[in-house]
Formats: structure tokens, sequence, C-alpha cells
């Protein structure tokens, strides 16, 4: 069977030392590294779950690095993800404005580089029914 990963993540200290994981930790029961996790280690956990390839998840909240990024070369990398229900979507886009992103940039960010990277179609425009979206091949030349 082929696994492909698409939400794998490969923590450093200062990710693990987030708050946002306390809760994690307390149910980890202290299972989670305290410093550095090794490459190697990541990869070997792969190995040993027959995972072929891992996408690596570039998490990081609103004041780190990942932010600068968004706002100038990786305006057509960054895509939205909420990681629902740990944190539920509408917690996340709370202050998306304080983010500092232009219009083009939240607009690629939030849909269009999705729809770029997974071929799907744009969304329906203000007339058109709630979650409706159209099917079939999609133009990803954009």
């Amino acid at each position: 069977m082929e696994i492909i990963d698409a939400w794998m993540q490969h923590p450093s200290a200062e990710f693990l030392a987030d708050p946002v994981f306390d809760s994690l930790r307390r149910w980890a029961h202290g299972r989670l590294a305290d410093g550095e996790v090794p490459v190697a280690a990541t990869v070997a956990a792969m190995d040993e779950a027959g995972v072929r390839t891992g996408m690596l998840c570039a998490w990081w909240g609103p004041r780190g690095p990942l932010i600068s990024y968004l706002r100038g070369h990786g305006r057509r990398k960054v895509l939205f993800g909420s990681n629902h229900p740990a944190w539920p979507a509408a917690d996340c886009l709370r202050d998306l404005a304080g983010l500092g992103l232009d219009d083009e940039t939240t607009e690629l960010f939030l849909h269009g580089n999705a729809e770029r990277v997974f071929g799907l179609a744009p969304a329906p425009g203000p007339g058109a029914a709630a979650g409706q979206r159209a099917a079939g091949p999609q133009d990803t030349s954009r």
C-alpha cells in the first residue's frame, strides 16, 4: 500500500515550546521532545509507518516568520489551514486583518493558492448557492 502523509511536521524545540501545545503536552504525559528533534527521527517514524512521501507542513502562528514570508516571496506558496477541530477555522481567521496582508495576498492565502495547487474550481460568484462548486478538470496555469 502506498502512503503519502499530506500534513506531517518536523517540530523544532521552539515550535514545541509554544504555549498553544500546553494541552498536547498534558495529553501526551511528557512524551513530547524537550529539545531539538533529529531529522533522522522524523524520517525513521515515517519509514516505520510505511510512509513513502511526506509533505512537510510549515505551521507557524500569526507572530512567526511564516507570516513575513507570506507577505513577500511566499504569497503564491502559503495555503490557509485551520487544523480543525484543534483550532476551528473561525478562531484562526478572527484576526486575519491583523496579519497586514494586501487584498491579493489574502485571496491567494485563503483560496487561490489551494485552487491552483489542487486543481480546484474557483468559488462561484456571490449569486451562486452557498457551498456550490463547479466540477471537472481545472486550469492550473495561474
